[in-house]
């Protein structure tokens, strides 16, 4: 009986179901109600589990489970398959493996039964080191159960985030330059969408033929457990490498070790191509040839293909976008674009990306890591000659403008409620400025919101400084040297900030309390880990855009109160409270603080704009000493978002990334101000200063 491969999961899932209906049938005969129960449920689930395997084969459970019995040579209809079958060695594999810049590996059962899961692990490991992009590509039922090859792989190490499910990895297969089939038939069958006589006709299979190089590592030719022939075995950008799985991968590994990765030195030997015959069970058919090379895959082709027609080449641009390098902050050490999103927006958006020379040094990102993605790396005077678009985080200056010419668009940090003079510059060269710092919060513009993804990364990293000043446990402590209870942390604002000062003081185990004038954060504070804290006051602070409002005289003396109250209590306060265009509203006053425990931390995310304590000194961490002689560390500090600069750029150059897919690409890019996010963002364009933009519609008057 032919059962394995996808067949096996349905098989013992089925399995599972009749061993529950057994427990039933033994429940009623000893009159045990529980056992009838748990028998049920396991029965059921066990019917429902396979029904769902199947439809995602395709396959009824009768044709799984009746289809196999019979000759287990025999094919399961179908067109008959005939052609060439190239087959290939270690050491040509080695060197498409080694000149590829994408790898995909779509293991299957014979990844299992072989016990090759480590040594994959291992080339994996070593393939990434040496700069190859490698992922996986899994079947849903591929091998004896669902999810069995994720748990191989899991079990071997292999990172979880380059393990992907046949539906994320489809679309890849195009542009990949090599794919490693290890143990899989049908679910690599091409005959699943091509040939409607197949058995396995309408299953849905991973593409992998669709990749510019595929190899397929199996025992022998033989047909898979479904008995269908593979016509991939004959497609002309595949070879067979056949063998023992594990004694295959093992080879490639010790290859792949032993490369210097140089294939421009390794001497080119003539390509042979062999007919094999397809219904054989050899591993190398008698009298075939071995394939010892091919043209490689740097230079784009595929078996059977003339260079010319595959040779790759660099994606056409239509639009160059600038990268300046931040100097107006010493402290500065973020970038606009990083090196992973300009080479997708080269290859998805068709955009150029020109990057000032040592602008990503600060976000440990090299001038030759821009290079290897596509960005040229210039100075200063030709990025602003040849880019249409310019890219900075910081707050573009009036020298910034001054330089460019009419019709370009700086894109940056503008603040544009604090900085007329640079809009009327702007509007006076003809410049068009965008504030990323303006994205409206609407839920279409949320992939460029800059202001969730700073304020993310500040909430995060005021956690990791108070902790550092603090200089005590954050959560309670038996130990044997006595009891310590956890820190007492209070965070005032509930914004994006606050929220993730929240969750990130919760896991470090302190005792987190907030508080916002906004009663609907309440949810989101308790989901968090934090305790909201609540007035008897009626006023809600809900403003414009989802924003605090100011609050009344009355509001804000029992607000104080509440302050005063817990700085008594509190060893941390984290306050992030702000009003777009607005001076930060005072919250810690200076009697707040001298109440304050000695060795207490204060945390001021407003600091930019003032700051929420008033003691801050902004751009300044100092120790405050209280009229009792108590110390307290008040962090003012406006770096904090810098300090985590690599993953900071990183979150700003997808938004940039967004944006610019919103207005076009690279082919279509467009500034159009009948768009609400577009228009919103705009504060100078075409000689004019368009800040503020106009306030939307409101509803229309009830009669």
């Amino acid at each position: 009986m032919a059962i394995g491969g996808a067949d096996m999961p349905v098989v013992i899932s089925v399995l599972n179901s009749g061993s529950g209906w057994a427990g039933v049938f033994a429940g009623f005969m000893i009159s045990n109600n529980l056992m009838v129960i748990a028998g049920a449920f396991v029965g059921a689930s066990g019917i429902i589990l396979s029904y769902v395997m199947c439809e995602a084969m395709n396959r009824s459970i009768y044709n799984v489970l009746v289809g196999g019995f019979g000759d287990m040579g025999k094919t399961a209809g179908g067109t008959k398959v005939e052609g060439e079958v190239t087959q290939t060695t270690v050491d040509q594999v080695t060197k498409w493996m080694l000149e590829a810049r994408s790898v995909i590996i779509t293991p299957g059962y014979g990844m299992a039964v072989s016990r090759a899961q480590h040594s994959v692990a291992e080339l994996t490991k070593e393939l990434r080191a040496k700069g190859v992009k490698v992922r996986f590509g899994i079947h849903p039922v591929a091998g004896r159960l669902p999810g069995h090859m994720n748990v191989l792989l899991a079990e071997a190490s292999v990172p979880y985030d380059i393990v992907l499910s046949m539906d994320e990895i489809n679309h890849d297969f195009p542009d990949t330059d090599l794919v490693l089939v290890i143990g899989a038939n049908d679910t690599v069958n091409p005959a699943a969408q091509t040939d409607e006589s197949s058995a396995i006709y309408g299953m849905p299979v991973l593409e992998v033929w669709k990749a510019k190089q595929c190899v397929v590592m199996k025992r022998s030719l033989a047909s898979g457990y479904a008995g269908v022939d593979n016509p991939l075995f004959v497609y002309p950008n595949n070879a067979m490498l056949l063998g023992d799985g594990k004694k295959t991968i093992d080879s490639l590994l010790e290859s792949v070790r032993a490369s210097k990765n140089d294939a421009s030195k390794k001497q080119q030997t003539n390509d042979t191509t062999v007919a094999v015959d397809t219904t054989a069970d050899n591993t190398t058919a008698p009298g075939s040839k071995t394939i010892t090379d091919q043209n490689g895959l740097l230079n784009g082709t595929h078996h059977g293909e003339s260079e010319a027609a595959t040779k790759r080449v660099r994606p056409e641009t239509f639009l160059k976008v600038g990268v300046l390098k931040e100097t107006g902050d010493v402290k500065e050490k973020r970038v606009a674009i990083d090196n992973t999103v300009a080479e997708k927006m080269l290859e998805k958006l068709g955009i150029e990306t020109l990057v000032e020379r040592g602008a990503g040094a600060g976000a440990s990102i090299s001038d030759a890591a821009y290079e290897v993605c596509g960005a040229r790396v210039v100075d200063r005077a030709t990025l602003i000659a040849e880019s249409k678009v310019i890219v900075k985080i910081t707050t573009p200056t009036v020298e910034d403008v001054e330089s460019m010419s009419a019709g370009q668009v700086l894109i940056g940090w503008v603040q544009p409620a604090q900085n007329q003079d640079l809009l009327s510059k702007a509007a006076e060269r003809g410049v068009t400025l965008l504030a990323m710092d303006a994205v409206p919060r609407i839920t279409t513009a949320q992939k460029m919101d800059v202001l969730s993804s700073t304020a993310k990364i500040a909430g995060y990293r005021a956690i990791i400084e108070a902790a550092y000043h603090f200089q005590r446990f954050f959560s309670g402590e038996i130990t044997a040297a006595g009891k310590f209870p956890p820190a007492k942390v209070l965070v005032i604002g509930a914004g994006v900030a606050g929220l993730q000062a929240i969750g990130a003081a919760h896991n470090l185990g302190a005792d987190v309390r907030a508080f916002d004038t906004r009663l609907e954060c309440k949810d989101q504070v308790e989901s968090m880990g934090g305790r909201f804290l609540v007035m008897d006051f009626k006023e809600d602070g809900t403003g414009e855009g989802g924003y605090a409002k100011p609050m009344s005289p009355e509001f804000i003396e029992k607000e104080m109160e509440l302050f005063l109250e817990q700085a008594k209590e509190c060893d941390i306060i984290i306050t992030t409270a702000a009003i777009p265009g607005r001076k930060a509203p005072i919250l810690i006053d200076q009697y707040h603080v001298d109440a304050m425990k000695s060795g207490s931390v204060i945390i001021d995310l407003a600091a930019l704009t003032g700051g929420n304590c008033k003691v801050t000194r902004p751009g300044e961490t100092y120790v405050y000493t209280t009229p009792r002689g108590g110390s307290v560390t008040i962090c003012g500090d406006t770096d904090l978002t810098s300090r985590m600069a690599s993953q900071a750029s990183v979150m700003f150059a997808n938004n940039v990334y967004h944006l610019m897919h919103h207005c076009g690409g690279g082919k279509e890019f467009k500034l159009n101000q009948e768009d609400d996010i577009i228009r919103g963002i705009t504060v100078a364009h075409e000689g004019t200063v368009t800040w503020p933009p106009p306030k939307p519609a409101g509803p229309p008057p009830q009669a």
